[in-house]
């Protein structure tokens, strides 16, 4: 945040996509919205850790590129987990998911 922000009374500014995101061309023949794995939601966090001065929150997001695999679940909630434990503030979960992703 700069000097501007302090300017315009604003208190805490959130990114809710922390992992940013990416598209997959010709994944089984279609293209795919996912997010960035864990090391850019890690290089956010250090970035808002060095800069941010207590008033940058960063969100992270689901992936779901592996959502049919019978472990998705167990896999996703222990990233949730560390993704907090090293400084996320919350999860975002981004709605253009409903909106092309299906679960075969």
């Amino acid at each position: 945040m700069n000097a501007a922000s302090f300017g315009l009374n604003i208190k805490v500014m959130v990114n809710l996509s922390g992992r940013g995101y990416k598209i997959i061309n010709n994944y089984h023949g279609h293209e795919f919205f996912s997010v960035n794995g864990p090391d850019y939601l890690n290089r956010s966090l250090d970035n808002v850790r060095k800069n941010g001065n207590g008033r940058l929150l960063v969100f992270t997001n689901l992936d779901f590129l592996d959502i049919d695999n019978p472990d998705w679940t167990r896999n996703t909630v222990a990233q949730l987990e560390k993704d907090v434990k090293n400084g996320a503030s919350g999860l975002k979960i981004l709605t253009t998911r409903s909106q092309t992703n299906k679960k075969s």
